[in-house]
């Protein structure tokens, strides 16, 4: 499906003219996975997401990128509901959030993290099995859809019985993403997720992601540090800073035409 042009939005910092809660761009319906509306969060009193705007498209990979402590992690974990916004809203699949039965919003949201966070009691296929498990899927069912992703992966069947600690880093985090997209997810949540292993393993994790992402697409938002890997990955860029969206929109048009002097900047000292 071809996705609708999204019109860029950015706010220049600390600039007075700057509305910093314009309302979001309107897609057409159906197009959208999670819809973020003026929404605002501190912890202890420190603003953390200020007036966020933005739309995040169906079956795209959108990077959120930004400095350590610009609120990139915070804006993803608003989509899952871990974070609750002090105002505004947030809707996923096209209902706002029900923070009253976040399980069953999370059944449907795949989640993935640096640390990948396998059970090391369990093996490695027992914890790609633990949530299809509680959701009530036959034992085939299961089999079927684990042997499916592992395959896509390039994981070897006899993997699957070893535990986490004897497997590699890149071995580790390839199940972390089966387990993530284990139920089919309408939504996966990326939070730095290959960062943790060397240049080549990742080079290589990469184009198993993309690969899973042709046979199986589904919204994907990522959060990292590695504009490369943004690029790379990613059909749509949010730039976050101090948090406020400083620019965000198809890459290649960011790149083309960067907001301001902290963008340019950006894209000149990690994509040069």
């Amino acid at each position: 499906m071809r996705l609708p042009r999204i019109r860029k939005q950015h706010a220049i910092l600390n600039g007075p003219t700057v509305d910093r809660g314009v309302a979001p761009v309107r897609m057409p319906e159906q197009t959208a996975a999670a819809v973020f509306d003026s929404v605002s969060k501190s912890f202890d009193g420190r603003p953390v997401l200020s007036r966020i705007s933005l739309e995040f498209p169906v079956n795209a990979v959108i990077a959120i990128v930004g400095e350590s402590g610009s609120g990139k992690s915070t804006l993803l974990e608003h989509i899952n509901g871990l974070h609750r916004p002090d105002s505004g809203t947030v809707s996923v699949l096209g209902q706002p959030i029900d923070y009253s039965n976040l399980v069953r919003l999370r059944r449907q949201i795949g989640y993935a993290v640096q640390s990948v966070g396998l059970f090391p009691h369990l093996s490695a296929g027992t914890n790609t099995e633990l949530l299809p498990r509680l959701a009530g899927w036959d034992a085939q069912r299961i089999a079927d859809r684990r042997q499916w992703l592992m395959q896509l992966l390039e994981l070897d069947a006899e993997l699957a019985a070893r535990f986490p600690q004897q497997l590699s880093g890149g071995q580790q985090q390839r199940f972390g993403l089966c387990r993530a997209m284990m139920l089919e997810p309408a939504l996966l949540l990326l939070d730095e997720p290959f960062s943790g292993v060397d240049p080549i393993t990742r080079q290589g994790i990469h184009q198993r992601f993309l690969r899973l992402q042709n046979e199986e697409p589904t919204t994907v938002v990522l959060v990292t540090h590695d504009l490369r890997e943004a690029r790379k990955l990613a059909q749509y860029l949010v730039i976050i800073r101090g948090g406020y969206i400083v620019q965000w929109g198809p890459t290649q048009e960011l790149i083309a035409n960067p907001a301001d002097d902290y963008v340019s900047t950006l894209f000149r000292e990690h994509l040069q």
